[in-house]
């Protein structure tokens, strides 16, 4: 009797055993296909934003692997590097060129040729000179260029250079500017900073797709669809014509503007 309990503990432990081997398995197996779901979504939301021929991102600040999916459409300076020649300050859009009596050129200045869509992210950076502050600064007040901080001190940097008190934020925080819209704080998920990798890069990707494509996606929608009902109506009136030629002309009435 006791020689067939102690059978029956065995095959129920062994049996228990499987049960566990099986589950961490699963869950591994799980993971794993997570983690490629995760890679997948964010290498097609960096596809998306390389796309674009109109996106320069100019990143203060050690640049994660973790984006190389971007790189093609960003500017790495580190700080102690940052110049008037490699940041989008505002610029003449003229050509001028100055001669001295000799008629040798003693300055030139050739327009430069900036992307429609700008942002300066300045990641984990605490420490920029004066004249590192006045360039970004001149950038984002005379030229209109938004700027994303990444991490504490870097909120803490930028915050101080636009005359901002430092506020409360977290080391893995975020804070947005642009002139003439003002200041958004956590507009990235402390979460998905903390946790870096895939999880970073498609939080990062997603929000600045939103910042400067979503809108112009609805609006070209919004184009196509006006262009369409006006050709189809442009076809039915000259159908409309060809039917009662020799009738008088009737002039459509304006719509009246709303009241106010």
């Amino acid at each position: 009797m006791d020689r067939k309990r102690g059978y029956l503990v065995v095959i129920v432990a062994a049996a228990a055993l499987m049960l566990l081997i099986t589950g961490l398995l699963y869950n591994a197996s799980s993971r794993k296909k997570q983690t490629i779901s995760l890679a997948n979504q964010a290498a097609y939301a960096a596809e998306k934003l390389t796309s674009r021929e109109d996106l320069m991102i100019y990143w203060i600040g050690a640049f994660p692997p973790e984006l190389a999916g971007i790189s093609d459409v960003v500017t790495v300076i580190m700080p102690g590097e940052i110049t008037e020649e490699n940041m989008p300050i505002k610029y003449s859009t003229f050509k001028s060129t100055e001669y001295d009596a000799d008629g040798n050129i003693i300055k030139e200045v050739i327009p430069r040729d900036y992307k429609d869509n700008m942002i300066i992210i300045i990641s984990d950076v605490g420490m920029l000179t004066d004249p590192e502050k006045d360039i970004i600064l001149n950038c984002i007040a005379q030229n209109n260029v938004p700027v994303l901080a990444i991490g504490r001190s870097s909120i803490t940097l930028i915050r101080r250079t636009l005359m901002y008190t430092d506020g409360v934020f977290e080391q893995d925080d975020s804070f947005y500017y642009k002139l003439g819209v003002g200041y958004k704080d956590h507009v990235l998920d402390n979460a998905a900073i903390t946790a870096g990798g895939d999880e970073y890069a498609l939080e990062l990707y997603e929000y600045l797709y939103s910042l400067f494509y979503e809108n112009t996606e609805e609006t070209e929608t919004s184009v196509a669809e006006t262009s369409l009902t006006e050709t189809t109506q442009d076809i039915f009136i000259f159908d409309e014509t060809e039917e009662t030629e020799g009738l008088p002309a009737v002039t459509p009435e304006l719509e009246s503007e709303p009241e106010m």
